[in-house]
């Protein structure tokens, strides 16, 4: 397996950049709904890497907020990501790596692609 250290001044550019382009997308093209972004047992388990019963207790402890709909139980996207569990990285491997900062071409080349797309979605609203 091969991964890439990203140097931290360059992250955080393009943590920057992509957190611009996700707010002018939502600013420009998101629609308002009334009904809550509701999930299924099986997202909730998926999502949180847990089994069936866990989340049974997460619901009977009053851990985890639900809806229930007849016989079935409902989840908001948001209130997942509210519980004590924390999850671990199943295996480790050794790996092969690179080092990029924000003087690289390619890094470049992604920041300004970014902030192109920021800058051309604006042009359009």
């Amino acid at each position: 397996m091969r991964f890439t250290a990203i140097d931290t001044s360059a992250w955080e550019e393009l943590k920057k950049s992509i957190e611009e382009l996700a707010l002018c997308m939502l600013e420009h093209f998101r629609t308002k709904s009334e009904i809550p972004d509701l999930l299924h047992n099986g997202d909730v388990c998926r999502i949180l890497n847990i089994s069936k019963r866990t989340l049974q207790h997460y619901r009977d402890t009053s851990v985890l907020p639900f809806i229930q709909i007849g016989h079935k139980c409902y989840y908001k996207r948001e209130g997942c990501g509210s519980t004590p569990r924390k999850v671990q990285p199943k295996n480790t491997m050794t790996m092969e790596h690179e080092i990029v900062n924000k003087e690289t071409p390619e890094m470049k080349e992604l920041i300004s692609g970014i902030k192109e797309v920021s800058k051309r979605i604006r042009e359009i609203g």
